[in-house]
Parts: structure tokens; sequence; C-alpha cells
């Protein structure tokens, strides 16, 4: 039987590769890192101006591929740039915003971006609906990324792309890869357009302090380091095992929550959204703070988590719901509201503590 013929064709091979995150230990961080990873290669996908194809996503790389004569090095400069700053921008965005204090969450910040362009002939191998490119120089474009550019945040391209007279501001360099040879390639450090990009505002949050509002305190003393009390309390999931009269959670936005996020907590008597409005982060202490405008009968309701650090296995959780009477029916059904609600309060930080404490 005759070998089917593998058809070269010309191509631009192009890699994205976010770098960065180190090992991550608790399954907590890994799914972070997983969704933040996940949002970044949207963005990069999402700001592909040149029509490039994927062919793949690797973990924290995209290989795209275009067929024929690569863009002009204008516009391919063009398109590097606007992905690294809309990249920067977006972690920008999500260390102003972010509620999650674990690692992956916090270092989010540190993550970078390279990218690598090659040129050369490539083969695509149908899989299904999916094309994959396959082909000595897709070898060697990700072996270009084991290079000697001492930097997280470059451009490089090798010598089969462009004529040197487009190198002018770039670095030369070379490297010699086992079954390739010799590669001569030009890189430039990208990491000065962070500077460019602007600065973003600052979030304008108002939290309402209501007139003839009621303020309902309850505290509990919990043997756990204040960070795993936190992940607890914010955690949208985690609601339904602790939370006293909530059956479950219906729509939420995935992954780590951000100051704006939103879900849906249906009780017995029906569905109520909350908003998560503002958190606050100090030495041993965060407030973290959701409101709802959706049980009619209450009125506009801000519920205030206080977390204490008491030591470094204890943690003061004080819980703090103030919400408006709006009506004279409600003023009438206060005192029995207040009842319930403080009852509820008490059986849900009961929960919360063993939920934890037992974890």
């Amino acid at each position: 039987m005759a070998k089917k013929k593998v058809n070269f064709q010309n191509a631009s091979i192009f890699l994205p590769d976010i770098s960065g995150f180190t090992n991550f230990q608790s399954s907590v961080e890994i799914e972070h890192s997983t969704h933040i990873i996940s949002e970044l290669l949207e963005i990069l996908i999402k700001t592909n101006r040149l029509n490039f194809k994927v062919s793949e996503i690797e973990g924290d790389a995209i290989l795209f591929y275009r067929l024929g004569d690569p863009p002009s090095f204008r516009e391919m400069n063009e398109q590097v740039e606007e992905m690294f700053m809309e990249f920067h921008r977006h972690l920008y965005l999500y260390k102003r915003d972010r509620i999650c204090q674990c690692g992956a969450c916090c270092n989010a910040e540190l993550l970078d971006l390279k990218f690598i362009l090659h040129s050369g002939e490539i083969a695509l191998n149908s899989i299904g609906k999916h094309q994959k490119i396959i082909g000595p120089d897709v070898t060697a474009a990700h072996r270009l990324l084991k290079n000697d550019v001492m930097n997280d945040s470059y451009f490089l391209l090798s010598e089969h792309v462009y004529s040197s007279t487009d190198f002018e501001l770039f670095n030369k360099g070379s490297n010699e890869y086992e079954g390739i040879g010799e590669i001569n390639y030009v890189w430039k450090d990208l990491s000065e357009l962070k500077s460019k990009i602007p600065e973003l505002p600052a979030r304008k949050i108002k939290i309402e302090e209501y007139k003839n509002s009621v303020s309902l305190l309850t505290s509990a003393d919990i043997t756990a380091p204040l960070l795993k009390v936190h992940q607890y309390v914010t955690d949208v999931e985690l609601k339904p095992k602790w939370s006293f009269g909530l059956r479950a959670i219906g729509d939420y936005e995935k992954g780590p929550q951000k100051i704006g996020s939103k879900h849906a907590c249906i009780l017995q008597a029906g569905t109520v959204d909350f908003e998560i409005l503002n958190q606050r982060v100090s030495e041993g202490l965060i407030e973290y703070v959701e409101t709802s405008n959706g049980i009619k009968i209450l009125g506009p309701t801000n519920t205030y988590f206080i977390m204490k650090k008491v030591d470094d296995n204890n943690t003061q959780l004080t819980v703090n719901i103030r919400y408006q009477r709006s009506t004279f029916t409600n003023l009438l059904l206060d005192l029995p509201f207040r009842i319930f609600i403080k009852a509820s309060m008490k059986k849900s930080l009961v929960n919360l503590k063993k939920l934890i404490e037992t974890s």
C-alpha cells in the first residue's frame, strides 16, 4: 500500500507563550491558576487581528499558523504589541478587583508573555474538525522557546522571517539545537510597553449607610488560619454547605470571584441575587462585603464578613447584616424578622465553623 504523500506548504508559525506561574500545591491554587491562564489565552485569541489559525492550545501557549507569506514586519510588530498590552491590562484589572487570596491569584500579576515567530514549511494533519500543523519547522519554532534571552517578555523572530533591514532596534542571537543545527534570531524586549498601559481608575465603591437601618451581628471563633476562613467564606460553590436555608447556588461567574461578581442563591421561598460589593485587606484583617436588594421585606441589604487574625491558627469571624426598613408594614414585621435572621446567622456560623475545622 502506497504511503500518503505529505503536502508541505509555506507558512508563518507564531507562538505566544505565558510564563511566570511556578508550582502550586493546593487544589484551589491549581484550579484558579488554570482559570486565569484560560482567560489570558482567550484574550490572545480575541486580539488576533492577522487571521492566524489556531493549531493547538498547549497548556500556557497557543500554536498559531498562517499559510503563505508572513504579514509585513510592521503588521506583525503591531500585533505583538497589542496582544502584550491587552494581556497585561487584564492582569492589572484582576489585581485591582480580585477577591481570592490564594497563591495563584496573588501572584497572577507576575505572569509575563513572550512571542516566537518562525517561518518555513508545514503540513496540515486533520484530526476530526481540527487541523494540527506538523513538520520540522514546527519543531524548530518550539525549540526557539529555549534560548539565551535573559528576559521574560520579548518578541523573537528567526532569521527566516524578514530581511535584516527591519531589525534596527532588535538584539541578535543564535542557538544550536540538536537535530536542527544553528538558528540565528533577533529579539526585542517588550517590558517597556507596560508603562504605556493607562493607569486603571480606582473602583468607585459606595457602600450605602441606610437611614432607619438595622444592624445584626454574630461572631464565631474558628480554629483555622485567616486565609483558610476567607477562602471558605468567599467560595460561592461552598455556600450551600453552611448557609442556613440555602438550597443551591444558581447562576454565577465561574472561576475566582472579583468585585462586581454576582451569584444567585436559591432559597425555599425563591431566588435572591447577590453581588460582591467590596473587599478591604490589611495586616491580619479582611473585610468582605456582599449586597442584595432581592429580599423585598428587608429592603437593600449589605452583609459584612469581618475576619480578624487571632494567631496563626485562629480567626475571629464577625458577620454584620445591615438592612433598611422601607415601609410601615416592614416596620411592623421587623422584630420577627430580626429574630429569624439572627437565628439563621448563628446556625450558619455553626455550620461554617464545623466545615472549616473538619476539612
